[in-house]
């Protein structure tokens, strides 16, 4: 099974990471006896499983998007630019979803 990143695994990929991460953080806001050391593993795991491994399956591809001379080759360019906007679709709907998980969080209280 080959993975494509396209603009709806892209837009799935940063509400994975925005849910996630709002989750995570509420839940680690909430341990109060956690060492430094396990708070920092938690996290590098929280980014790795959130973050990290989704922007690299569902957002860039395992193939590298463009080479060193991308500028120079018109389907590198334009390849390029569909990674740019893959990684555009992944931040705004990141961001729209924290921001509605925030909206919804501050009416409940």
């Amino acid at each position: 099974m080959s993975i494509q990143p396209n603009q709806t695994t892209a837009a799935a990929a940063g509400v994975w990471a925005a849910v996630g991460g709002m989750a995570f953080e509420h839940w680690h806001a909430s341990q109060t006896s956690l060492s430094s050391l396990s708070s920092n593993l938690l996290w590098g795991g929280f980014m790795l499983v959130f973050v990290l491994l989704p922007l690299f399956f569902f957002v860039i591809g395992r193939q590298p998007p463009f080479g060193r001379d991308w500028i120079r080759d018109p389907a590198e360019r334009a390849r390029y630019f569909l990674g740019v906007k893959r990684m555009l679709v992944w931040l705004v709907s990141a961001g729209l979803v924290a921001g509605a998980w925030t909206l919804i969080h501050r009416a409940m209280e």
